[in-house]
């Protein structure tokens, strides 16, 4: 049943990609970012983050030899007294959270870096089985942070993980967003960046989604499911 899952979800996570890329699919150019971008989450995937803001910057400089900067506002993580391992899943969660891009696929590559390679909390069929759950409860796909914080440390982990992931976001839609997104809507170097970001986060999911593929040692039943999947 999780196998089944699994594959499904990646067949998911693929055809989300088309919200993505249907505005640019046509210009080589951005193409062209997401071959780099996924190169450079194949070697270094903690690099996403920093990829995603140099990629929107770069695009905004390339088209427009200007000098202005961009400032962002980031929320401080609560500080949680409870176990070191409550504290590094609120902040794994946290920065997952901050950099929600798109349909929030962006989260996927930073979560699995972070959740299987560098903490090791989950294995990659447990990571996988998270996201399968995602996909499948209504909401968007961060309510994989919840499957996440559960496997770490129970209910309180399912808590924290939830809460984390959406502190960000929440901070920002209840502050200043609301305020300045009329006067930043339209605006030229606005859609450069969206334009150099969206390379940064396609190709790092793309590249993520086949290297799960792999670990779930896929054979011509389960790619032509996930193709299925992809194309409804």
């Amino acid at each position: 049943l999780m196998l089944g899952m699994q594959v499904a979800a990646l067949g998911v996570i693929l055809g989300s990609l088309k919200g993505l890329v249907k505005n640019n699919y046509k210009e080589v150019f951005f193409w062209v970012l997401v071959f780099i971008a996924g190169a450079i989450n194949y070697i270094k995937p903690s690099f996403e983050p920093v990829v995603i803001v140099s990629f929107g910057l770069m695009m905004v400089m390339f088209r427009h030899y200007s000098n202005r900067s961009m400032m962002f506002m980031v929320n401080a993580a609560p500080v949680i007294f409870f176990s070191d391992e409550l504290k590094k899943l609120a902040m794994v969660c946290f920065k997952a959270g901050a950099l929600v891009f798109g349909t929030g696929l962006a989260i996927v590559p930073m979560l699995q870096e972070d959740v299987v390679n560098k903490h090791h909390w989950l294995t990659q069929s447990e990571f996988l089985d998270a996201l399968a759950f995602g996909q499948m409860t209504p909401g968007p796909v961060v309510v994989t942070a919840t499957y996440i914080g559960h496997k770490v440390a129970g209910m309180p982990g399912a808590i924290v993980g939830t809460v984390c992931i959406f502190a960000a976001a929440f901070f920002h839609m209840s502050t200043w967003f609301p305020h300045v997104v009329s006067k930043l809507r339209g605006k030229k170097w606005i859609n450069d960046f969206v334009f150099g970001a969206v390379a940064a986060v396609v190709g790092p999911i793309i590249v993520t989604v086949v290297k799960m593929g792999l670990g779930i040692e896929l054979n011509f039943f389960l790619i032509s499911m996930t193709l299925g999947i992809f194309v409804l």
